[in-house]
C-alpha cells in the first residue's frame, strides 16, 4: 500500500502536535522507524496496529516516558523537548494509560491534585481550594463524581473518567487515550466516547488508541495505521472499511475463526465446591467461559479456583485436579496441582517486566528447566522460541525484557508460561483483552489446543461472543452468584437475559 504523505487526509483544523520522523531502538531492534503524525485541534485521531506494530512506543516517545533516537516533536508549530513525562506535560501534552494509574485510598479529589496540590502560606494543604477545583473541572466535563469518594470505590468506567479528568487539569493541546473502553461494558464505554467527542468538539486533540476497530470507525476522524514500526495508512473516516481495517492491523487477510468437530467431553478433571454456587465438574477437553456484567462475581469465581483469592471463612472452599485436594487461597499449591493461572491485570499481576521473555515463560516451572540444579539455558531458549513462534509474540527475541513489550504481547507470554509448565488446567481472565484482531486468532486456537491436548481452559469475559467458536458450556453469573450453565448453541440473547436476569435491557444493579 502506498502511504499518503504526512498527514494524509486534510486536517479539520489548526495543527495541534506533530511528530515528525520519530525513530526509537531498543539494541538492535527498531520499535519505531522514521513515524509521522499529526494531529489537528479538535479531532479525534485513531491509531490502530497489531501488538507491536509500535502504538505502545509512540505514545511514550510523545509523553516523554522514551527519548525517541531520531525525529522530533512539535506542539503548535514549535519544536518541544519531551525528554520527561513533566517536561512533555509542560508542552501540552498528558496521557491516560491503559492500566489504572490512581491511588486507590485516596479521594477523587486527592487523585486530581496530587501533582500539584493547592498550598496555604506555602505549607498548609488547601483542602477546601482542591475541592473547589475538582468540583469545577468534573462540572465542566460533566462527570458526576463525588470528590470526597475514595478511588477504591469506584467502577472501571468512573475510574477512567478520573484518569481523564486528571490529565485535563493541566490544560494540554493534545490528550492522548490508550484503550479507554477495554474491558468495559457498552453502557460504560458510552459514557466514555461522548466525554471523548465533547473535549474534541470544544477544540481538545484526542488521539484514541484502540484495538475495537468498530469503535475507532465510529469515533475517530481520521486513521494511522502502524505496523512493525512504520506507518503503512493513513485514512478519513469516510475511507476505513471494516474488512480494510482489520487487514490493516493483521498485514493479512484472516482465516475464519477456529473450526472444529464436536466431541464428547472426557472424564472429570477438576471437582470445585466454592462459595455461592453449586458442586462444579470440568471435564478434559473443555473451554467453560464464565461470563455476567461488571462485577457479577464470575472474576472472583475463577480466581478462587485458581487459589488466587481467599474465599469468606463462613463458606470454604474446596478444589480437588485429578482426585487430589489443592489448598485453597495458594497458589503454589495451585501450580503444585497443574493449575496456570493468567490475570487480567497482566503487568500488575502477571508479568517480571525487567526479566527477558524467557525467562518469564519459564518462572511457570523453573525446575523443568534445570538440570542437577543448574539452569539448562539451552532448553530454556528451544522452549521459549517454540512458544514465541506458536503465539506470535514480537519481538520474537527471546532475550528481550517483558516489560518493553505491548500489553497484548505481555499476555502471550503469560499464557506461553502455563503452557511451558505443562498445567493441565489453565483459568484466563479476559485473555483477548488489549490483543489486536490477528493476534485474538493466534490466541483462541491455543486455548482450544490447551483443552483438546492437556485438559481444559476457564475463560473469565465479559464479551463471550467472540470465544463462541471455542466454548463448550458457558457459567453466567449475577450478583456474586452462579445463575445457569448453558451450552454452546444458546443464543447471545438467551445469555443475556441470564447475565441481567429477567429485564436484560433495564439498567445494570
Amino acid at each position: 500500500m502506498t502511504v499518503p504523505p504526512a498527514g494524509g487526509p486534510p486536517t479539520t483544523g489548526p495543527l495541534a502536535v506533530a511528530a515528525h520522523g520519530v525513530t526509537k531502538r531498543f539494541g538492535p531492534f527498531t520499535a519505531l522507524d522514521g513515524v509521522d503524525l499529526e494531529l489537528a485541534a479538535g479531532e479525534v485521531h485513531g491509531l490502530i496496529g497489531s501488538n507491536g506494530a509500535g502504538k505502545s512506543t509512540l505514545i511514550k516517545v510523545l509523553c516523554g516516558a522514551y527519548g525517541p533516537d531520531a525525529g522530533r516533536l512539535e506542539v503548535e508549530g514549535r519544536t518541544v523537548s519531551c525528554a520527561t513525562p513533566a517536561q512533555a506535560e509542560r508542552a501540552g501534552i498528558t496521557v491516560v494509560h491503559q492500566e489504572t494509574q490512581l491511588f486507590p485510598e485516596l479521594t477523587v479529589a486527592d487523585n486530581i491534585v496530587v501533582a500539584a496540590p493547592h498550598r496555604r502560606w506555602g505549607l498548609l494543604r488547601d483542602r477546601g481550594a482542591d475541592r473547589a477545583e475538582t468540583d469545577a473541572l468534573l462540572g465542566t466535563l460533566g462527570v458526576g463524581l463525588d470528590p470526597s469518594r475514595r478511588a477504591d470505590t469506584l467502577d472501571l468506567a468512573e475510574k477512567k473518567l478520573l484518569q481523564v479528568a486528571r490529565a485535563l487539569r493541566a490544560r494540554p493541546k493534545l490528550l492522548i487515550l490508550d484503550e479507554p473502553t477495554a474491558a468495559l461494558e457498552p453502557r460504560q464505554s458510552q459514557r466514555i466516547t461522548e466525554l471523548v467527542r465533547r473535549l474534541a468538539g470544544e477544540g481538545l486533540a484526542v488521539l484514541f488508541v484502540s484495538h475495537d476497530l468498530d469503535e475507532v470507525r465510529a469515533l475517530c476522524d481520521r486513521i494511522t495505521a502502524l505496523r512493525d514500526g512504520r506507518v503503512v495508512a493513513r485514512l478519513a473516516r469516510q475511507e476505513a472499511t471494516p474488512h480494510g481495517l482489520v487487514e490493516l492491523v493483521a498485514g493479512r487477510t484472516l482465516a475464519n475463526a477456529p473450526d472444529r468437530e464436536a466431541q464428547a467431553a472426557g472424564d472429570v478433571l477438576v471437582e470445585a465446591k466454592l462459595p455461592d454456587a453449586p458442586e462444579l465438574e470440568l471435564r478434559h477437553g473443555e473451554v467453560v467461559t464464565m461470563t455476567g456484567i461488571l462485577g457479577s462475581g464470575a472474576g472472583r469465581f475463577a480466581r478462587t479456583l485458581a487459589g488466587a483469592r481467599r474465599p469468606p471463612r463462613h463458606a470454604p472452599a474446596r478444589v480437588a485436579v485429578a482426585g487430589r485436594e489443592v489448598r485453597p487461597h495458594n497458589r503454589v499449591a495451585a501450580v503444585a496441582a497443574a493449575i496456570g493461572f493468567v490475570p487480567e491485570e497482566r503487568k500488575r499481576d502477571g508479568v517480571q517486566p525487567l526479566l527477558s521473555i524467557e525467562r518469564n515463560i519459564a518462572l511457570g516451572d523453573v525446575k523443568a528447566f534445570t538440570r542437577l540444579g543448574v539452569l539448562d539455558r539451552r532448553k530454556m531458549r528451544a522452549e521459549a522460541l517454540r512458544l514465541i513462534a506458536d503465539l506470535d509474540v514480537r519481538p520474537a527475541d527471546p532475550a528481550f525484557p517483558a516489560g518493553l513489550l505491548s500489553g497484548g504481547n505481555q499476555q502471550k507470554v503469560l499464557i506461553a508460561r502455563w503452557l511451558a509448565a505443562g498445567s493441565r488446567v489453565l483459568v484466563v481472565e479476559e485473555p483477548t483483552h488489549g490483543i489486536d484482531i490477528g493476534a485474538k486468532e493466534h490466541v483462541l486456537r491455543q486455548l482450544r489446543a490447551f483443552a483438546d491436548e492437556r485438559g481444559c481452559v476457564v475463560v473469565v469475559a465479559l464479551e463471550s461472543e467472540e470465544f463462541r467458536s471455542i466454548t463448550d458450556r458457558y457459567l453466567a453469573f449475577r450478583r456474586g452468584r452462579l445463575v445457569a450453565e448453558l451450552t454452546a448453541d444458546v443464543t447471545h440473547a438467551e445469555l443475556m437475559t441470564a447475565c441481567l436476569g429477567e429485564h436484560p435491557e433495564g439498567p445494570a444493579t
